[in-house]
């Protein structure tokens, strides 16, 4: 996988993932589960690694685009947020991809 740079969602900064094989992953991934968030998937998805949730979204804390490098991805997780309480995440599972 490649860190091609970080962008942000309307309170959450993400590194954008560059790699066809995790694409691929996510496809067949929601292709067995529902998304709870549809409007995001399909030509809509990002491959992305959430990195933060801002307290104040209208603040710039990074530049968009940086790269940041290449790294090795061991374990996927599906990961439910509840949107009242985010500093909780419950992993829901994990995937080994050793």
């Amino acid at each position: 996988m490649q860190v091609k740079g970080v962008s942000k969602f309307p309170n959450v900064v993400f590194a954008d993932i560059k790699s066809d094989r995790l694409k691929e992953l996510h496809k067949l991934l929601f292709g067995v589960l529902p998304s709870s968030q549809p409007q995001f998937e399909g030509k809509n998805y990002i491959p992305h690694a959430s990195m933060a949730i801002l307290k104040n979204p209208s603040k710039s804390y990074f530049e968009d685009n940086e790269l940041f490098g290449e790294f090795e991805v061991k374990e996927i997780q599906l990961v439910i947020w509840d949107k009242q309480n985010w500093d909780k995440p419950d992993i829901y599972y994990k995937f080994s991809l050793k």
